[in-house]
């Protein structure tokens, strides 16, 4: 079964090949090397077809195949029947029908050219847009030198065994499925897509499937690869009266469903022994090959999980464990962002405290400096206020004790003047302590 876009590009497919006659695996000389489930959407621009011949593998080992042939058109891998419309003329078909075409063509293996008959579903939004068709091939019923089908309309006519009919009859099954379930996953797929918060991520998976698909429960567990264990991290109850399993601890060595999850890629069923006659479906969440999570599905026994709902919870498992990563990508990302912001302020708050503090040391200086200033200029205003009368002092004594008066009332007034000079130069004295004490005083305090 595979699955391509609008253009017949493969983009992905689903190991279902029969081993019937003629479609015998490459030898061990020829060996392939196993590879994941792809799943990545293709280019929508057709591959150049080359001469190559297709090696299918061993059993096992289908998938390398499918990966081979991913990215490539259908037409490069089959060579269609003339009496069939082309590739192009069922695309364009496939465009305005609900109804699948039929194709006879021959598929390219190394081994042996073997006769094939292809279905080709579409696949259509609510909107009525083609988004995808599903290609399913069988081997031909007829076996090499059958008739070919003249004509895609032929394909429910009386000449196809029975058995063909039964398979295509399946097939139109899971088409059908798919057509049903495939909007509203997308639509899953969206809400996950649209939001980088992990409780959001996992509380819209849990309750877009646990709703799809009517099951009793649905969780999202979240893993802890060093603890080896899964914790539920989000719950979807069909019954509000079920017992809630939040925060609830699995661990994998004695949960036998998530082991068996873990070690597959593909979603896996398990009936529980615990008496309470459940199934669960348990699928591991992966990004990059590691896996991040877990979603279980629990239904009970009787319930018939298809292989297009298995395919279908698996895809989505992909999406869910890439958003689950970058969206705890994002939380740790915009954690760090919030450190630096936080120690971003933090310096800014030292840088303002030390501009601040050199601002004040400055005006500190600017203050001393200009003190010192006053001060000499106090000294040398000083200084010169006191030698004034000093010098008047010394004159007038200098000239009585020189008998420099020419009369007794002439000394007298020279030592008058000395008398003055003398209380002047006291006042000074006593006004230069009063600011001394002053300045102590304020010192003090």
């Amino acid at each position: 079964m595979l699955h391509l876009n609008p253009q017949g590009i493969i983009q992905f497919g689903r190991c279902e090949i029969n081993q019937s006659p003629g479609w015998e695996p490459a030898s061990e000389s020829e060996p392939a090397q196993a590879v994941t489930r792809a799943t990545a959407p293709a280019s929508t621009q057709p591959v150049a077809a080359t001469s190559k011949d297709w090696v299918i593998p061993p059993q096992d080992n289908f998938q390398t195949l499918l990966s081979q042939w991913q990215g490539h058109s259908l037409a490069d891998i089959v060579s269609f029947s003339k009496d069939f419309p082309g590739l192009e003329q069922t695309l364009t078909r496939l465009q305005t029908t609900s109804s699948p075409v039929q194709l006879q063509g021959t598929l390219k293996t190394s081994k042996q050219r073997r006769e094939s008959l292809w279905l080709l579903y579409p696949l259509r939004r609510p909107n009525g847009d083609l988004f995808q068709i599903v290609a399913i091939g069988y081997p031909d019923p007829g076996g090499p030198g059958s008739r070919p089908i003249s004509s895609p309309q032929e394909a429910s006519a009386p000449s196809v065994p029975q058995s063909f009919e039964g398979l295509k009859a399946t097939a139109k099954n899971s088409c059908n499925q798919l057509q049903t379930y495939a909007p509203r996953l997308n639509q899953i797929t969206r809400n996950i897509r649209w939001t980088l918060d992990l409780e959001t991520i996992r509380r819209r998976a849990v309750d877009g499937l646990g709703k799809l698909f009517t099951v009793q429960r649905c969780l999202v567990c979240s893993y802890d690869s060093q603890a080896h264990a899964a914790q539920v991290a989000a719950e979807y109850r069909g019954d509000p009266q079920l017992p809630s399993w939040m925060n609830v601890t699995l661990p994998l060595g004695e949960t036998a469903y998530l082991d068996q999850a873990a070690n597959s890629a593909l979603a896996t069923r398990t009936r529980l022994n615990d008496g309470s006659d459940l199934t669960v479906l348990a699928v591991a969440t992966r990004y990059q090959n590691q896996i991040n999570g877990f979603i279980l599905l629990y239904d009970r026994q009787s319930r018939n999980w298809s292989e297009v709902e298995l395919g279908l919870i698996t895809d989505l498992a992909d999406q869910v464990g890439t958003a689950i990563t970058h969206a705890r990508l994002f939380g740790e990302s915009h954690a760090l962002a919030i450190k630096l912001q936080q120690a971003n302020a933090s310096l800014m708050e030292k840088q303002r405290e030390f501009q601040e503090a050199r601002r004040q040391a400055e005006e500190a200086r600017r203050q001393a400096e200009e003190a010192s200033r006053l001060k000499s200029e106090f000294l040398a205003n000083t200084s010169h206020e006191l030698r004034t009368p000093l010098n008047g002092m010394i004159g007038f004594l200098r000239l009585v004790l020189d008998g420099m008066a020419d009369d007794p009332e002439e000394q007298q007034e020279f030592i008058q003047e000395a008398h003055k000079s003398a209380l002047h130069l006291l006042n000074l004295i006593n006004d230069v302590l009063d600011i001394a004490k002053y300045r102590s005083g304020q010192n003090a305090d």
